[in-house]
């Protein structure tokens, strides 16, 4: 598998061979598999976003890491700002606030990065700093958790 970091995101290539591989095996359950390994690695990494966004101010420990969740799907690991609210798809504004920073607003103080993505920085205070400070603890993860799923799928299918 052959690993880039891209963005904001952690491009792991060769992702859809790989699934398509695993599809091949006649695997019961693997899509949750595969889902599960995805999560673990966002877990892996939701401490250091969570602790980065504690270390911004007060205020962000308050409101930014608490909206921090890791999730995982059968496209990849996320990990997602600004959630909390009981509306299901509502986005805490303050949170994003905090990790983007603000022009205008006082209550942000932090300088506005939004619009700063070139290809050596990344946007955001909290997420996108500590990704790019950790690709590989990422992709270390990744290509973890994608041997021990290959090593349940051999084991349920015996080979």
């Amino acid at each position: 598998m052959a690993r880039q970091a891209a963005g904001v995101t952690v491009e792991v290539t060769n992702l859809t061979q790989y699934k398509q591989a695993l599809r091949k095996q006649g695997v019961d359950g693997a899509a949750k598999l595969v889902r599960d390994a995805n999560k673990r690695v966002a877990l892996a990494l939701l401490p250091l976003v969570t602790s980065a966004a504690r270390g911004l101010s007060a205020a962000a420990a308050k409101v930014l890491a608490p909206s921090i969740k890791a999730k995982g799907d059968r496209d990849g690991a996320f990990i997602i700002e600004g959630t909390g609210s009981k509306k299901p798809g509502h986005i805490h504004a303050a949170a994003i606030g905090w990790e983007l920073g603000s022009k205008f607003k006082k209550q942000f103080p932090l300088p506005w990065v939004g619009n700063q993505y070139s290809s050596t920085l990344l946007p955001g205070h909290a997420l996108g700093r500590t990704v790019e400070s950790n690709v590989d603890l990422i992709l270390d993860a990744h290509e973890r958790e994608m041997e021990n799923l290959w090593a349940e799928v051999a084991r349920r299918t015996n080979r």
